[in-house]
């Protein structure tokens, strides 16, 4: 069976310590459209759910997808490319990093400074395991990693501090399910909780705390 691959153009530089922060990726701003996004996303989706190995480690790159919003009403989108190194093994198997986020909010063109990264959880409880149930050809993994750092917004100047930390309420994080053959793709939900500064964030429509939610799927080169 052939594995699926995807063109990821907007990941320009890598240069990570094996498990560690990928403290000096680069990534390009030219992401792709929330319609090209959903497509990909979809189609990985799709994908029948896997178990990973017991050991080894993979990396997956793909995009996450920031739903923006007015209120109570969608505004917009963002993506940033995304980075996951797994050490399936390892008591904190998942290391996430994320950039070069831009798109569209209330049909302006956004582009956004600055990371996020699962090594960033100031005084917070992050959550970093993979898990698989069942046996055999029905067993299946998922992934659960806590992320955070801050998204400046080129244009207005307002920071958005994405708290890390997993739970309904609180936290930013990445829970998601490895799928296809050998487990070569994952995709999931995202969840993003925003402490905005210097205004009104373009994100979350205030200048309060609100929490938005995203996807994410990452394919193993």
């Amino acid at each position: 069976m052939n594995h699926l691959r995807f063109a990821r153009p907007f990941v320009a530089v890598l240069a990570c310590a094996a498990m560690s922060a990928c403290s000096t990726v680069n990534f390009d701003t030219n992401t792709t459209t929330e319609a090209q996004f959903d497509t990909v996303f979809a189609t990985n989706n799709a994908l029948t759910p896997a178990a990973v190995p017991i050991f080894g480690s993979a990396t997956y790159e793909g995009e996450i997808q920031i739903d923006t919003i007015s209120g109570t009403t969608q505004s917009g989108s963002i993506r940033g490319g995304l980075i996951m190194e797994a050490s399936f093994s390892s008591t904190d198997p998942i290391t996430a990093t994320a950039g070069g986020f831009a798109g569209t909010v209330n049909g302006q063109r956004v582009t956004y400074s600055g990371q996020l990264s699962s090594d960033d959880a100031p005084g917070l409880l992050p959550l970093n395991q993979v898990l698989t149930s069942g046996f055999g050809p029905t067993a299946a993994s998922t992934m659960f990693v806590s992320i955070g750092g801050t998204l400046r917004n080129d244009d207005t100047g307002v920071r958005n501090r994405l708290q890390a930390g997993f739970g309904t309420a609180q936290g930013s994080w990445l829970q998601g399910d490895f799928r296809g053959s050998d487990a070569r793709v994952v995709t999931g939900e995202a969840q993003f909780n925003i402490n905005p500064s210097g205004g009104v964030s373009a994100i979350t429509g205030t200048a309060n705390d609100a929490i938005v939610t995203g996807q994410f799927y990452g394919v193993a080169n």
